[in-house]
């Protein structure tokens, strides 16, 4: 995911990309080449009296040349930096929309930790290797290069410790990775199950658990952080062994002047070379390779969970989720609205059939009340409808039409699942809409019901988070009247009236009749009362 992700930003964003990796080039060439060859020219001009005025204006020209890459590739950066983050959340908000399964639970606790962490992770990595790791790479093979024209055995020094510094790291880089991607993984778990714990947090108050949740919690972050500190661990043991490479680098090459009894021209610029930039190029790379294999693990973990919640659901499946379903103009009455033909369903081949060549027809008008023991598969059919599960053979058609985008298109939906946002009630009744507030009012008046006007701003009230300032009567109501400015032309309900007291029944059940009007309704419903609001009965499991 983290490859395509830079692919597909890369792709889209030619120009901006290019001109960037040419800033930063031109900035390599001017910052480790001209600046170091110039400068220990001049340093040895003045030792010899040589005059220094082309040498001085070589070193100047040189370092305004990387002071300016440096500016312009720092405002490439500003530029690249949020366009790639929201590239980023873009791509896994638009996976998380188009993966969901109807038989499949998202750990929200880690996703929530995916879609806040990993735009950050992967931008930060890749920016480090375009910035740091890249340039630093070429400016290496520079710097080689410009040892070899000083002298040859310097070069070859050079070049032996830099193989061996990038065999270590090549060789090491799977176990760093590997301990900062477990290290992140126990967090998400973590994380996990920190979430379940605040969702629940009225039970573990009422069962007096609050001390001992926090001391399982307290354990569960001390293993983390012992998981952490073995990531950390193992890059310092690199880093050891790096630094012991530089060291015995140094001293070899402190050998080498010694015995060699070079000229002062190049002597000092081979101490320019290896002090100010070799020994210090390698150096910074290796105190930045503890944030990068960090970085790199942990968008492997994260990066791994969203592939996983992906791979779930068939890549076809997703492809056609993206295209929009088309609108239909219901016929007249008598005609089928809903046909089920031969239709075939089990959740495993092991397992029972749900659905054993089941066959239905609805027309327009029907209010159908599905009627069934409990696990005999009505709540499954509506998800059959919805193509959240797929049928095992048989065929689904809405006014003729199998296309799941279309059947979703013109279905609107009420079930026990069905959450109200964090936002005003008149928002929650508008989501999905083209309804006004005149619209809401107007249904309301013809409802008979001033049910929100005991909410402290009426329809501008607060719902809360999953509607909980809201009565069950005011919260069942929104959610109906969402679905009845809703355009469609079937109508599936899953226990309606369930949770709705006799104080707001009758207005309930007032809305599902409204909602009725000119549509194909299934509901289901283990209460009498939906007789009341339904013209026929469809026993599932008879």
């Amino acid at each position: 995911m983290i490859a395509e992700l830079i692919t597909s930003y890369s792709k889209k964003n030619k120009v901006t990309v290019i001109s960037y990796l040419c800033v930063v080039l031109i900035g390599v060439f001017s910052t480790f080449f001209l600046i170091p060859k110039y400068s220990s020219e001049l340093m040895s001009s003045f030792t010899t009296g040589q005059k220094a005025k082309n040498l001085l204006i070589a070193v100047v020209f040189a370092y305004i040349l990387g002071m300016f890459t440096d500016i312009l590739r720092k405002y490439s950066e500003d530029t690249i930096v949020p366009d790639f983050t929201q590239h980023v959340r873009e791509h896994i908000y638009k996976l998380v929309m188009e993966s969901h399964s109807s038989d499949r639970q998202v750990e929200l606790g880690k996703l929530l930790n995916v879609m806040s962490n990993f735009p950050y992770v992967v931008r930060n990595a890749a920016i480090d290797f375009v910035r740091t790791y890249m340039p630093y790479f070429g400016a290496m093979l520079i710097l080689m290069v410009y040892f070899f024209t000083l002298d040859k055995q310097f070069g070859i020094l050079q070049v032996v410790t830099f193989i061996i510094y990038a065999l270590t790291i090549w060789f090491s880089r799977k176990n760093c990775v590997d301990t900062a991607q477990e290290s992140y993984i126990d967090f998400m778990n973590l994380s996990e199950k920190v979430q379940d714990k605040l969702l629940n947090i009225d039970s573990i108050y009422n069962a007096q658990q609050e001390k001992s949740e926090i001391d399982k919690y307290n354990d569960a972050n001390h293993k983390n952080i012992m998981a952490y500190q073995k990531s950390l661990r193992t890059l310092w043991k690199l880093r050891v062994f790096e630094e012991t490479l530089l060291c015995v680098s140094f001293v070899v090459f402190n050998y080498m002047i010694y015995k060699r009894k070079l000229d002062k021209k190049t002597a000092i610029a081979l101490y320019v070379g290896e002090i100010y930039y070799f020994l210090r190029i390698l150096q910074y790379m290796q105190v930045n390779l503890l944030t990068f294999f960090t970085l790199i693990g942990e968008a492997n973990a994260m990066s791994d969970f969203m592939n996983e919640l992906v791979n779930s659901k068939d890549k076809k499946d997703i492809a056609k989720s993206n295209k929009k379903g088309v609108v239909i103009n219901p016929p007249k009455k008598n005609v089928p609205s809903l046909t089920i033909e031969n239709a075939w369903y089990r959740y495993e081949s092991n397992q029972p059939w749900v659905l054993k060549n089941f066959n239905f027809t609805a027309t327009t008008g029907d209010r159908i009340w599905i009627k069934g023991n409990s696990g005999c598969g009505k709540s499954t059919l509506f998800k059959l409808i919805l193509g959240g599960l797929k049928l095992n053979k048989g065929v689904i058609k809405l006014f003729g039409n199998s296309d799941i985008n279309t059947i979703r298109e013109n279905t609107s939906v009420v079930d026990q699942h069905t959450k109200l946002f964090h936002d005003t009630v008149m928002n929650n009744i508008l989501y999905g809409n083209k309804a006004t507030e005149a619209d809401v009012r107007r249904i309301l008046k013809k409802l008979d019901t001033n049910i929100y006007d005991k909410l402290p701003d009426g329809l501008h009230s607060d719902a809360g988070v999953g509607g909980e300032n809201l009565s069950g009567g005011q919260r069942q109501l929104t959610i109906l009247l969402r679905c009845y400015f809703r355009p469609a032309s079937l109508v599936l309900m899953d226990e309606p009236i369930s949770a709705i007291d006799e104080e707001n029944m009758e207005i309930i059940l007032k809305a599902i009749d409204l909602i009725s009007t000119n549509r194909t309704l299934l509901v289901i419903s283990h209460s009498d009362k939906i007789r009341d609001v339904t013209n026929k009965v469809v026993d599932i499991c008879g």
